[in-house]
């Protein structure tokens, strides 16, 4: 894989990489946050990623039976959002043409 194309794909990973954990950052900034830390208490180096993930997969279902119309609203306007980001950055790119 050359070097322009690894630049070009990686924003396209990152951005995919980031409609994961929408649900969870939704959640933790509302009423939920206390009972959301308590999921992770940090006892060693390579739980609290772990269990950051399994929050984050958690809060999927979570955001549907258990939020309100606010956070369901903002999780799909940054899903949108991300979207949209994909949409352009996929676009395809008109080749200069220099007389």
């Amino acid at each position: 894989m050359t070097s322009r194309r690894f630049w070009r794909l990686l924003p396209v990973l990152l951005l995919l990489a980031a409609l994961f954990p929408v649900p969870g950052v939704v959640l933790m900034g509302g009423e939920w946050l206390p009972e959301l830390l308590d999921f992770t208490p940090y006892v060693r180096w390579w739980e609290a990623p772990l269990r950051l993930l399994l929050v984050c997969a958690l809060c999927w279902g979570w955001l549907w039976t258990e939020g309100s119309v606010f956070q369901i609203a903002l999780a799909l306007l940054l899903w949108f959002c991300i979207g949209w980001a994909l949409c352009l950055l996929l676009r395809p790119r008109r080749a200069r043409m220099t007389p």
